[in-house]
């Protein structure tokens, strides 16, 4: 059982109606108006009369409890019982007698808690709230409203209506729900279409992320908030390949780095697409032959970077070609269905990489000693190499090059020009090089 599951059924069990004085005095406390006041109260009277037991309303299919679906008018409502409560059932909530469940608290679209909370005289700690994030530098209106956003959600899961008890697993808990939602068959029920979800569905996380920042810096979550990224749903453009991509990339997730297996991703999807409008016929990874793969890798030759606009590097080119090897072979030796009986591309198939010419350090114009000065010209640069620890920085094989012509340069100059330092070996580094002859040179030795 998840862990939305079970927080509903605890839910379901301590739900119950709450008495009609109890409600009653609520009502008049918060509206003057007769004829609302009338309202509400037979609201209630409707939906205790159809649901006597709360307990069978949180039994009922989400699209019951809900009420009202999109694209319905208030007055013609599927299930009007359940919509018209809407206000009853947030004050069970807001008063303890029931914890409501993430599916429906999302479904209902409008959750908004301000008129039962009076956040209007600052109940709830809501304005508190907004007023931190303003001095985190958000604006106060988009603030309330992405913080309102989530207080009242909140609110409504865990039954505890103030800021000051909002934990990081609550917000944890809604931003698995709202990725959970999306995966409902039923969702243009409730939002109009699946890609509109998906829309509302990043604009939350923004939301929730939001809220993270302001409870970090209040000192009332531990963990720094961090950014995720929500991809659109993909179409399957050839299904039978991708189910065997989808196999493969969890197996290589064991061992791979992160990185690796994004972009493992990335290189054969691009494949499966380019043979979906290379090769339309194709339909399993079974019928693709050495011929395709050699001719994808001459199709590399003619395009681009998307961020650069560049013809790709023969890196890159090499990369993606090493991934496709890497993969048939593992999918060959696994011994899978809808594979190719024996790898298609071996290390000879892929495009040699060119040769690096290692970097040097020109003469100074007017300089006499060329080692010495220019070497300290390289030392200006906004990195402090003594404080570069060797593995971590992003700049060190740099910085470990200027360590050595640190040492150089307290030589006596005359020494220098006469005994100049050999090369670094290991990573290939070069401890001074004065001219471009000399780089080349050492490529040969």
């Amino acid at each position: 059982m998840s862990r939305l599951q079970e927080l509903s059924t605890d839910s379901i069990s301590a739900c119950r109606h709450a008495s009609v004085e109890d409600y009653t005095r609520f009502v008049y406390a918060h509206t003057e108006k007769r004829n609302y006041r009338k309202l509400l109260l037979n609201r209630r009277s409707r939906f205790v009369q159809r649901y006597p037991d709360l307990r069978d309303w949180f039994k009922a299919p989400l699209i019951e409890r809900v009420g009202r679906l999109y694209g319905e008018h208030a007055h013609d409502a599927s299930y009007p019982e359940s919509y018209l409560a809407r206000s009853y059932l947030k004050f069970l909530a807001v008063h303890g007698y029931a914890q409501f469940d993430w599916e429906w608290i999302l479904a209902i679209g409008e959750a908004a808690l301000g008129n039962i909370l009076d956040y209007a005289n600052g109940a709830a700690g809501v304005d508190q709230l907004v007023e931190d994030a303003v001095q985190l530098g958000y604006r106060q209106k988009s603030a309330r409203d992405v913080l309102q956003w989530i207080t009242d959600r909140v609110f409504l899961f865990t039954a505890r209506p103030h800021v000051d008890l909002i934990r990081e697993s609550d917000l944890d808990a809604l931003a698995e729900a709202v990725l959970r939602f999306g995966e409902r068959e039923d969702i243009p029920l409730f939002f109009g279409s699946v890609e509109r979800y998906h829309r509302v569905m990043k604009t939350r996380l923004k939301c929730i992320y939001t809220m993270r920042v302001v409870l970090y810096h209040r000192g009332q979550i531990s963990t720094e908030p961090r950014i995720s990224h929500v991809k659109d749903p993909r179409p399957a453009v050839k299904p039978r390949m991708e189910a065997v991509v989808a196999r493969y990339l969890p197996m290589r997730r064991l061992t791979g780095r992160p990185s690796t297996i994004r972009h493992l991703d990335a290189i054969l999807r691009h494949f499966i697409a380019w043979l979906a409008q290379t090769y339309p016929h194709l339909e399993t990874f079974a019928e693709v032959t050495r011929d395709h793969l050699l001719a994808y890798a001459e199709a590399l030759n003619t395009l681009q970077n998307p961020r650069t606009k560049q013809p790709l590097a023969a890196s890159t080119k090499q990369n993606m070609l090493s991934f496709l090897s890497g993969f048939f072979r593992d999918v060959v030796n696994w011994h899978w269905e809808d594979v190719p009986s024996h790898p298609l591309l071996y290390g000879g198939d892929l495009p040699k990489r060119p040769l690096r010419i290692p970097r040097y350090i020109p003469r100074c114009r007017g300089c006499k000693d060329a080692h010495e000065d220019c070497v300290t010209s390289r030392r200006e640069f906004s990195h402090t190499i003594s404080s570069c620890d060797v593995g971590k920085c992003s700049r060190w094989p740099t910085c470990l090059m200027m360590r050595s012509r640190r040492s150089v340069q307290q030589q006596d100059s005359s020494h220098l020009m006469a005994n100049p330092p050999s090369r670094l070996t290991g990573f290939g580094i070069l401890s001074v090089l004065s001219s471009p002859t000399e780089a080349r040179s050492c490529t040969r030795s």
